[in-house]
């Protein structure tokens, strides 16, 4: 099977089985005693050297549309792991997959772990899902393992617990497939259309949607949905960035905006030099209580980077791959200091901005503590503000539930 073919055999059999569950839904065919149903909005395939996997992504009470991503890793393993591969040193697996159409299903699935070093980065591990399996021994690498005669795997609602020493990363799955790529096209299709298409008799036989009751829960789900995908191993900032825009409640929480423009190119009518340079581009234009505009640039969390500043206290400072989304921001900010600029992105936008925020996210809290960052800053305005990852999730925990 080409991996073309894959993408489109699950985009088509997916939007068809959300489309149908929504619609009957809206026609009160399908009623819950109590609490909603959460859809996925953005699916996610990656391709190994050995597999084809699709990830679903997102969680919002409605059904639209699937936004398609793509993405490349080296192994099943590094995807699954969330670490670098060389740091494996176990070959045992809590799963080992040799066969076809293997189902996953409500599990919580980790080696032993320290709970209190958990909660410390993941403060909703009460909530996991289901049975707790926990593996013995004490080495490092991916849960499930796959061996020649693997064909296909169904991961629904489960969360996959990492270690890399003291440091922890973890999976929340609301569905995954992964499929062999010598399986037939003909053959996976008709597998997955056959585990879709039974019968429903309570919401335990659902796939790729989340029940929940209450706002806290709901919440919880869409954190637990960032922090996996901006924890997938060199995911492209252009994907976090659009789980944002699909999940538009996340970013107006946790920064507290109204409303945002996500990639809005903005022309440049006086003021640069460079002709090369025709606009700005913002990952995110945020609109305050106020009606002006902070703005905001995505990098990547570089996981793979074990800090993101350099020096010693008294020159601290931040790597250049930082440093590049500062200069990005002041670029920004001048863009609107020009009045031809003011002008255009009021008239075409409805935007305008005066003493913004500059916002960038970058990092997590393995490479950017936040010590570290108050010391690189030093030398920046006083309206940068250097937010990592984990820390604008914990930004949309606090300002949901509190």
């Amino acid at each position: 099977m080409l991996f073309k073919e894959f993408i489109k055999i699950n985009e088509e059999i997916w939007h068809s089985y959300f489309r149908s569950f929504f619609k009957q839904m809206l026609l009160g065919r399908i009623s819950l005693d109590k609490g909603s149903i959460l859809f996925p909005n953005i699916m996610l395939f990656t391709e190994t050297k050995e597999h084809y996997i699709m990830e679903l992504l997102g969680a919002n009470k409605f059904y639209n549309e699937l936004k398609t991503k793509k993405h490349k890793e080296t192994s099943t393993a590094k995807y699954l792991y969330q670490f670098e591969s060389d740091h494996t040193n176990s070959e045992e697996y809590m799963f080992y997959c040799d066969s076809l159409g293997t189902v996953l299903k409500n599990l919580t699935l980790s080696r032993p772990f320290d709970l209190e070093m958990l909660n410390k980065r993941f403060k909703v591990s009460g909530q996991w899902p289901g049975s707790h399996l926990i593996i013995d021994g004490t080495g490092n690498g991916s849960l499930l393992g796959f061996g020649e005669k693997f064909k296909s795997l169904y991961i629904d609602n489960c969360v996959l617990v990492n270690r890399l020493e003291e440091i922890y990363r973890v999976k929340q799955v609301t569905h995954m497939v992964i499929v062999n790529k010598n399986y037939s096209r003909i053959a996976y299709e008709d597998e997955l259309k056959n585990k879709l298409n039974h019968p429903i008799s309570s919401t335990n036989d659902l796939f790729g949607i989340q029940y929940c009751i209450g706002t806290k829960t709901e919440a919880l789900i869409l954190s637990g949905q960032f922090a996996s995908t901006f924890l997938i191993p060199g995911l492209r900032e252009t994907t976090i960035g659009e789980f944002l825009n699909q999940n538009p409640s996340f970013i107006k929480k946790a920064l507290s905006c109204k409303s945002f423009l996500y990639e809005q190119d903005f022309k440049w009518i006086e003021g640069n030099p460079d002709l090369e340079e025709k606009t700005i581009n913002p990952d995110l234009m945020l609109q305050r209580e106020d009606g002006f505009y902070d703005i905001c640039d995505l990098k990547t969390p570089k996981l793979h980077e074990k800090k993101l500043v350099k020096g010693r206290h008294k020159r601290r400072a931040f790597v250049s791959y930082v440093d590049e989304g500062i200069s990005q921001l002041a670029n920004y900010e001048e863009y609107f200091t020009f009045q031809a600029n003011k002008e255009l992105s009021k008239a075409k936008y409805g935007v305008e901005v005066v003493d913004p925020t500059l916002y960038l996210i970058v990092g997590n809290y393995e490479n950017l503590t936040l010590e570290e960052t108050r010391e690189a800053a030093r030398k920046l305005k006083s309206n940068y503000r250097i937010i990592d990852y984990d820390t604008l999730n914990a930004l949309f925990l606090n300002n949901t539930l509190n």
